[in-house]
């Protein structure tokens, strides 16, 4: 009997060590990794004069749309696609974003130490006219913003902001001013720009070319 137990013990023990070693050879071998999409991660981060907007593993972005849905995917996707800080101002020209470049150039200062420039590509919640004609805020917009050394709005300032065209036919400088909507103006332009000067106060900014509407008097005679 004591013999029996002893075989039987002696092949659950070998039987064990065949799965142990099939395991381990398992474990050496080639690795494998199953599809799978990985699209999360990123964001915004600054420090000091830069700030960068950044992503992990996106490899599909834009819109999508069927019947009455549309998605728009990816983190760039109607985001803020150029984020860019300069602190320590004085008087001079300062040049934002390595396409669609925005200038601005201040002549006074007064109490700006920060100025951001962030460029939307997305319709502004404002926007006005029709895309691609008489409209303002289609499809890209800039938002600026000036601050002094404790992080509030700055002021007592004046500059001039120069906006790529991007071929718009009569292209004007459009600040959006809350309820009085969009003020559209430009001192000149050029094949790929036009600027606006006299600048004292940031906000949303855009090109475009709104339509003037005209108002007549409405006379009831008897």
């Amino acid at each position: 009997m004591n013999k029996r137990r002893v075989i039987c013990l002696a092949a659950l023990l070998c039987g064990l060590g065949l799965a142990l070693g099939a395991v381990i050879v398992l474990a050496q071998g080639a690795p494998a990794v199953d599809w799978w999409v990985f699209g999360g991660g990123g964001g915004p981060a600054s420090g000091g004069n830069v700030a960068v907007n950044d992503t992990v593993g996106q490899p599909v972005i834009g819109p999508s749309g069927a019947a009455t849905t549309t998605l728009g995917a990816g983190y760039w996707y109607g985001a803020v696609i150029d984020d860019e800080v300069y602190c320590g101002l004085t008087p001079g020209t300062y040049a934002f974003h390595p396409t669609h470049t925005v200038t601005v150039s201040v002549s006074t200062v007064g109490t700006i130490d920060c100025l951001r420039v962030q460029r939307v590509e997305e319709d502004h919640p404002n926007r006005i006219g029709e895309a691609g004609g008489s409209g303002v805020g289609w499809g890209r917009y800039w938002v600026i913003s000036a601050t002094n050394s404790t992080g509030g709005a700055a002021s007592g300032y004046s500059a001039t902001l120069v906006l790529p065209r991007d071929g718009a036919a009569d292209p004007k400088v459009c600040r959006y001013a809350g309820g009085a909507g969009w003020d559209c103006v430009r001192d000149g332009f050029d094949g790929s720009s036009v600027w606006r000067a006299g600048i004292t106060f940031f906000s949303d900014w855009a090109v475009g070319n709104p339509e003037r509407e005209v108002y007549l008097p409405l006379v009831l005679r008897e």
